[in-house]
């Protein structure tokens, strides 16, 4: 059964779905401009989705995130492989093609979440595993809106522009020739790269087995769309992705099945709204 839950900001609105988000239930066709999500992790035991039945079972939700997104929209998943005996299972390439199929094509080399602390692996014969994968899809072309996610430069890279003639690779000039370009500091920062570096979420609060920290859909948020956008999160979990496009001034939709974690998300929502609403009135009084 739908049940739903709606917060308002001065700038923006937020809806929270108890229900399976398998059909994506209330939500219009083309009416969402970026879907960030980091879906049920494979589980080897009994409780979860086994890596050779995780295709089957998250196709149904791709073809909801497919319907509802608008032209040229983007798509998100957070997800990481796993080791099956030994070998890494290929069911995150084997979801890929099966996106393929029906139109929601990968359109970026892999982001990689680079998480600046881990919990210590007891693995004797691997390395540590430190990262997982950001994978950036769309039904188009896409939307990245770089000047949102520029940084500063460092000043090494400063110095070795201003005191040398370091030349850049451009663009073709009319007849196919290279054409080569000094490079220079771009007063709006540098343009950013693939490996996002952030800190697990190790709030012992936040009511979900895996949560990601909220810079981490905050990023892409800021990257993918423009305040008034919508976004949507069809594994809401603790409410993070809704907590990261308030922030940015997006509207939010998000789907959770399980009550309590349901609940907690609410509550965590609209701690973050009451927040930053005394927040506004504090500095209005102050000016």
């Amino acid at each position: 059964m739908l049940s739903v839950t709606k917060f308002s900001t001065d700038n923006c609105t937020c809806a929270l779905n108890f229900s399976s988000s398998e059909y994506l239930q209330d939500t219009k066709d083309d009416s969402i401009n970026m879907v960030v999500t980091s879906p049920p992790y494979v589980n080897l035991r009994k409780i979860g989705v086994h890596p050779d039945k995780y295709v089957e079972w998250f196709l149904p939700f791709a073809e909801s995130i497919k319907r509802v997104l608008v032209e040229d929209g983007n798509f998100i998943l957070n997800i990481n492989e796993v080791i099956v005996k030994g070998i890494v299972h290929p069911y995150i390439d084997d979801l890929k093609q099966e996106f393929r199929k029906i139109g929601l094509n990968q359109i970026a080399k892999p982001y990689i979440w680079y998480k600046t602390t881990a919990i210590p692996n007891r693995c004797s014969h691997r390395a540590i595993d430190r990262y997982e994968y950001c994978f950036w899809f769309s039904n188009g072309k896409g939307t990245f809106y770089r000047d949102n996610v520029r940084v500063p430069y460092a000043d090494i890279t400063i110095k070795r522009v201003q005191n040398s003639d370091v030349i850049s690779l451009g663009t073709r000039g009319e007849k196919g020739h290279k054409v080569f370009k000094k490079s220079r500091i771009d007063p709006r920062g540098s343009l950013p790269h693939n490996i996002i570096e952030l800190s697990p979420e190790c709030n012992p609060r936040i009511k979900h087995s895996a949560p990601f920290p909220i810079g981490l859909p905050e990023w892409f948020i800021k990257a993918g769309t423009v305040p008034g956008d919508t976004v949507l999160d069809p594994f809401m979990g603790s409410g993070t992705t809704a907590i990261a496009a308030l922030k940015c001034e997006r509207n939010v939709i998000g789907y959770e099945i399980d009550k309590e974690i349901f609940e907690y998300s609410k509550e965590r929502i609209n701690n973050f709204i009451n927040k930053n609403l005394q927040e506004k009135v504090f500095k209005d009084k102050e000016n």
